[in-house]
């Protein structure tokens, strides 16, 4: 499932059909947790953040309408996890409960730009998804070996029998749809 069924998954989720609900988990729940790593959340307080959002966010689908007038899924999304994680943390500050947050820990202002930088990276994790099933197997390990993980081309060649031409082909190739595929899914 792509990013750019949201609508239609946020309709979905509405209907409180379980089935959209896995879709939801799969696709947001690594971001939501990446997330609350980097607000040096761990182990039980991160799993909690997490399940807090999840949690809230089917409470409200309930009487939920996607209104894109109003602003973007995303930008929800964002509110819902920063309101959560500095409440968390406000909440064992106050109480004197041991926390994994850290004093270096960002500020509740700085967790824009947290999320901001993850989010990129989450589209960019999704656009890898979806293209690996699109292009041929070999232009996406040429792809991998050259363009991810820094393999010589002359070494990538010789490894998948094919030449340095096709190498950074497959690199244009390749970028140029992972470039289309996020630019797609950052719309909604």
């Amino acid at each position: 499932m792509a990013l750019t069924t949201r609508s239609s998954l946020l309709a979905r989720l509405a209907e409180g059909d379980e089935v959209p609900w896995t879709e939801f988990d799969r696709l947001y729940s690594p971001l939501l947790k990446r997330v609350a790593a980097r607000c040096a959340l761990a182990g039980q307080d991160l799993d909690e953040a997490v399940q807090t959002v999840m949690v809230d966010l089917h409470r409200t689908f309930a009487t939920f309408r996607y209104d894109r007038g109003k602003g973007s899924f995303r930008g929800y999304l964002k509110q819902a996890m920063i309101a959560t994680v500095s409440r968390m943390v406000r909440q064992r500050q106050r109480a004197g409960t041991p926390t994994a947050v850290p004093p270096d820990a960002p500020e509740p202002s700085g967790l824009d730009e947290v999320w901001e930088q993850e989010y990129q990276q989450h589209l960019l994790r999704e656009a890898l998804r979806q293209v690996r099933f699109e292009v041929d197997p070999v232009t996406f390990q040429a792809f991998d070996l050259y363009a991810l993980q820094e393999v010589p081309v002359s070494e990538v060649a010789s490894f998948l029998g094919i030449s340095r031409e096709s190498v950074y082909q497959a690199k244009t190739r390749v970028t140029a749809r992972l470039r289309a595929i996020v630019e797609e899914m950052d719309k909604s």
